[in-house]
């Protein structure tokens, strides 16, 4: 799919995203920033556990929530614009919707584990672009980023920041691109 981005931050090393249910790092500014640049305006598809993890909503995106619950609704946090909350309970019916009110803008999947693991290993739904922050640090989790599947993506991009004020820690920002069939 031609507008389907995945985004994520995980350690270098061992790919470790999160865990007790929340990120590894509270201070890595620069990495925020580019996260809120590049998905303003967009769709985001998130599984319901990285969902809880939120403080507030993500203001200037439509947000699909995928949860095994039809009837969930955020409870983290105060709705702020509930026309821009949705609920799926596949990651294939998230798609389906996200394409539907995308109108051209660009689909982001934002997490977690088991939502990445799903969309790099099923054929149909593979981004065409991946977004990966890597982290340089000693950080353990209990959710991980999965491997990139061999030989279906290429590295077209790095923008490596050093740890300073606002950054705890040396990270580098990584974009994939899918290698055509």
């Amino acid at each position: 799919m031609e507008n389907l981005f995945l985004i994520v931050a995980y350690v270098l090393g061992t790919r470790a995203i999160g865990l007790n249910n929340k990120l590894l790092w509270t201070n890595l500014t620069a990495d925020m920033r580019h996260f809120v640049r590049v998905t303003k305006g967009s769709v985001v598809i998130v599984g319901r556990t990285t969902n809880e993890t939120f403080t507030r909503q993500l203001i200037g995106r439509d947000i699909i929530i995928v949860t095994s619950d039809p009837h969930y609704w955020p409870k983290n946090y105060e709705v702020t614009d509930p026309e821009r909350i949705h609920v799926c309970t596949s990651i294939e019916a998230a798609i389906e919707l996200a394409q539907r009110i995308a109108d051209g803008r660009n689909i982001f999947i934002i997490g977690g584990e088991q939502i990445y693991a799903e969309i790099l290993y099923t054929e149909s739904m593979k981004p065409c672009v991946i977004i990966a922050t890597e982290v340089e640090a000693d950080l353990d989790g209990d959710k991980y980023f999965p491997p990139l599947p061999i030989g279906e993506y290429e590295e077209v991009s790095a923008t490596p920041y050093e740890k300073d004020e606002e950054n705890d820690y040396n990270f580098i920002i990584r974009t994939f691109r899918r290698i055509a069939a």
